[in-house]
């Protein structure tokens, strides 16, 4: 029998930031937004938590295809290198699909 084609390789990578090559734009006015300014507190306090999600490009770097707010902040902050997982496909619309958001109720309460 055949094992299953994995979704991510089994080990992280540290990316500089220069090396990642974002596949959306984040408006401006985003960063206005509570979700924003609770990613740059988050980041402040503890750090990345949740990797982002890149995928190698034929130029030597990697598209990002989850974690562009993470990486927008990053970037603010002034951080040099990144935590990333890498993908072996480069579809990138499923990544948050299945996830449950937290009620706004106890998104105040944390």
């Amino acid at each position: 029998m055949k094992s299953p084609k994995l979704a991510f390789e089994p080990q992280r990578i540290s990316l500089k930031i220069e090396k990642l090559l974002p596949v959306r734009l984040i408006k401006p006015s985003y960063k206005n937004s509570n979700r924003y300014k609770t990613i740059v507190m988050s980041i402040k306090s503890v750090g990345i938590i949740e990797p982002l999600v890149v995928f190698p490009h034929n130029t030597g770097k990697f598209l990002l295809m989850d974690g562009h707010l993470r990486y927008e902040v990053a970037k603010e902050l002034g951080l040099e290198t990144l935590e990333c997982i890498v993908s072996t496909d480069d579809e990138s619309f499923t990544y948050n699909a299945k996830i449950n958001r937290i009620a706004p109720v106890q998104e105040h309460n944390m």
